[in-house]
């Protein structure tokens, strides 16, 4: 895939324009320009990448319609490559279900040929007992155990090589997690609490959700799209806030939300839903928690 961004990098470099020049003059963060600078768009929330990126360009005295053009054919591949990726891993697990019933069954003709083996095997050393004399005898016996030996550890490892496949599924599948959608907390949830703070700090504002528990958030911002991601136990996401954000968490249990580094104190642990609207007029952030309905 073309790194087209290396070109602007260049530019930059070219024109000696420091990239903490940049953030003091556009106000994005300095770790988003280097992110621009590797190619890694993943690092910027999607809302932002071209916002961030046009401003970088004018910073450095690029085309931007040009550079737009090129950022946007960039993730379109990329996206394909993912896309692609997506249908490999239900194709991986489609084969490890395969594979396990097939190993399920080769695992059992296993047993039962290695059972034929060590009865063959013992009726073999009754007859060579009456025809070699006593330290051959000791010798095939010993060869014997370490055939046998072998064969169940074969077996031990095959049965290990399941195992192994069974947590890798477990593991695949257990990354979807539960998710509540703006549809169902109007229909399923009868809100509680809800309480508007000003937020005084500057925007952008950075918000970031560590979560000690796995957890599932929908969110949706300005007039981009309904969005799913899934946070794992002991990770954390981190979203960029200069215009309206609707953050909807399955839960709070074990949850931490940031603003700029500063921890937002008035979010209730509990298993049931939290919603965090941030407004940019006026500039605050609104915290709603909810409750089952009867």
């Amino acid at each position: 895939m073309d790194k087209f961004y290396e070109k602007y990098k260049k530019l930059r470099k070219d024109q000696k324009i420091d990239l903490s020049d940049i953030e003091n003059r556009t106000k994005i963060n300095i770790k988003y320009l280097n992110a621009i600078e590797k190619g890694d768009f993943d690092l910027i929330q999607e809302p932002y990448t071209k916002l961030f990126f046009r401003a970088y360009i004018d910073e450095i005295g690029g085309d931007s319609d040009l550079a737009l053009s090129e950022l946007s054919e960039y993730l379109l591949k990329r996206d394909s490559v993912k896309f692609e990726q997506t249908d490999n891993l239900e194709n991986e697990i489609n084969t490890i279900k395969e594979n396990e019933k097939e190993e399920s069954v080769i695992s059992d003709n296993k047993i039962d040929k290695f059972q034929d083996i060590s009865s063959e095997l013992i009726k073999k050393s009754v007859e060579i007992r009456k025809i070699f004399s006593p330290n051959l005898i000791k010798g095939i016996l010993f060869l014997t155990f370490w055939v046998l030996i072998i064969i169940v550890i074969r077996n031990i490892t095959l049965d290990n090589n399941n195992e192994n496949q069974n947590t890798k599924t477990n593991q695949i599948v257990n990354s979807i997690t539960d998710f509540t959608s703006f549809e169902q907390l109007q229909a399923d949830f009868l809100e509680i609490s809800s309480q508007q703070t000003v937020i005084d700090q500057s925007l952008p504002l950075i918000i970031k959700i560590v979560s000690n528990n796995s957890l599932g958030i929908v969110f949706s911002q300005g007039s981009v799209g309904v969005t799913s991601v899934y946070i794992a136990a002991g990770d954390q996401k981190t979203f960029s806030f200069d215009t309206d954000l609707d953050i909807l968490m399955h839960h709070s249990e074990g949850v931490a939300v940031f603003i700029n580094g500063d921890k937002i104190q008035d979010i209730r642990s509990q298993q049931t839903p939290v919603q965090l609207i941030f407004s940019d007029e006026p500039k605050s952030i609104t915290i709603k928690h909810y409750s089952k309905t009867a």
